[in-house]
């Protein structure tokens, strides 16, 4: 980094002392680490995201002449695989792009439901059924990345509850 040079210009002139100078380097190496990610970041990463899981939904929902429902089925299966590897395979250099792979990876896996569901042709009751099968995929996706997150990014308490009070209006 250029301060860095500057730090040796400086410890080589005598301006300061090596002590010195091993502070000012731990001092900059702790704040650089608590830096985190820019929100222009962030945004762009979130917006990805969001655009690749509805590409993913449009791909699904699109008519699919040239290929059989094994096929079709195989393939979103492949995509939920891909995602959720992809998104394991990125945790520990960047967080941020492994949780929104892992909510793409989700996305592919309601894709899926919903593509089985008409390849069947599967009359179901949509918020206990098939709805209710995402949720159960999403609750599975998210139970793992509060688990992987110490720091509580991941709100547990108020996913669970959400999810309380869902059943609630469910049995009433």
């Amino acid at each position: 980094m250029r301060w860095e040079r500057y730090l040796e210009r400086w410890t080589s002139a005598g301006l300061i002392d090596h002590s010195t100078a091993d502070r000012v380097r731990d001092y900059e190496a702790a704040q650089e680490k608590s830096l985190g990610l820019r929100w222009p970041v962030l945004l762009a990463i979130g917006l990805g995201g969001l655009l690749l899981g509805a590409g993913v939904l449009l791909f699904v929902a699109a008519h699919w002449d040239a290929l059989s429902p094994a096929e079709r089925f195989g393939l979103v299966l492949l995509l939920v695989a891909l995602f959720h590897l992809t998104a394991a395979l990125t945790t520990e250099p960047f967080p941020v792009l492994s949780t929104t792979l892992h909510a793409v990876g989700t996305i592919c896996l309601g894709a899926g439901i919903f593509l089985a569901g008409q390849i069947f042709n599967l009359q179901e009751h949509w918020p206990g059924g098939a709805l209710g099968a995402w949720r159960l995929g999403g609750m599975g996706t998210f139970a793992r990345l509060a688990a992987s997150d110490p720091g509580g990014a991941v709100d547990t308490d108020v996913a669970q509850r959400r999810v309380g009070e869902s059943h609630a209006r469910r049995s009433c």
